[in-house]
């Protein structure tokens, strides 16, 4: 007996001239075993992104409802889980630590303080003429004022008037001591350099 292989079947063909038989050959069967397996791996974080496609394509093969549904579940689970970890690690990177905000909270006050204190400045020296020799005596002429007694790191402003009409105005910032990188100035004080701080 001859068989002839045509698309989708086979044909025998006999020796005795009777009708040929079709013989449908059907295409390998996936175990339903796998889809299920493929569907299950879905749930292991991010690489269950690649297990899901290949069960949903396991699953059309095999028109498997219940492999396609917990294939879809897998890929909600993964994508939830991609999105708190994406978030965790922004905020893990943009947050502040407890000793960042205590220590913006100290240059704030600074720069509130000698804003305070020269304009108080200029008030002292738009009624007398001049600046005063000490920064005590601003509360001594203006009983209204509260002059700021220390800085955010509670050390005490420096202050100095010249002759020329200026003044000198400044914190020692952060490591407490003046004349280093970190001395914070008013804005209106003379000096040669200054350095500016900025806060983000």
């Amino acid at each position: 007996m001859d068989t002839v292989q045509c698309e989708n079947s086979v044909i025998s063909v006999g020796d005795t001239g009777r009708t040929p038989r079709v013989q449908p050959v059907y295409p390998p069967r996936v175990s339903p075993i796998v889809g299920y397996v493929f569907a299950g791996l879905t749930f292991i974080p991010l690489l269950g992104i690649i297990f899901g496609g290949a069960a949903i394509i396991i699953a059309i093969i095999r028109r498997s409802m219940g492999t396609i549904i917990l294939s879809i579940f897998g890929f909600i689970v993964n994508f939830v889980l991609l999105v708190f970890i994406l978030t965790s690690t922004y905020m893990a990177l943009n947050s502040k630590t407890p000793l960042q905000v205590i220590e913006k909270s100290a240059y704030q006050k600074t720069y509130k303080d000698l804003d305070l204190i020269q304009e108080e400045l200029y008030h002292f020296k738009n009624k007398f003429g001049l600046f005063p020799t000490h920064l005590s005596e601003l509360e001594q002429t203006n009983e209204t004022f509260d002059l700021p007694s220390a800085d955010g790191w509670q050390s005490s402003y420096a202050y100095t008037s010249f002759h020329n009409g200026t003044f000198y105005l400044r914190s020692s910032g952060p490591d407490g001591n003046f004349s280093t990188y970190d001395d914070i100035y008013s804005s209106d004080s003379k000096i040669e350099q200054r350095q500016y701080i900025v806060l983000n």
